[in-house]
């Protein structure tokens, strides 16, 4: 959801940034492709350690602590 509010705040603020960028469009597909493959594949590094954390766990002792 944040990925797609992104997005939709980079177009509006493509305008902006015109004169800032040389040589690209300001709503350059691959650009805006690629910046959103570097975000999700940065989430999901991030969701890594926890998730083989989570796994190590018994599911059994878990639930007798709560």
């Amino acid at each position: 959801m944040g990925l797609f509010a992104g997005v939709i705040v980079a177009f509006a603020g493509a305008r902006v940034i015109q004169g800032l960028v040389y040589g690209l469009t300001p709503t350059d597909p691959l650009v805006f492709g690629c910046a959103a493959l570097v975000l999700v594949m940065g989430a999901a590094l991030a969701l890594v350690f926890p998730v083989l954390r989570a796994i190590r766990v018994d599911p059994m002792t878990a639930l007798r602590q709560e």
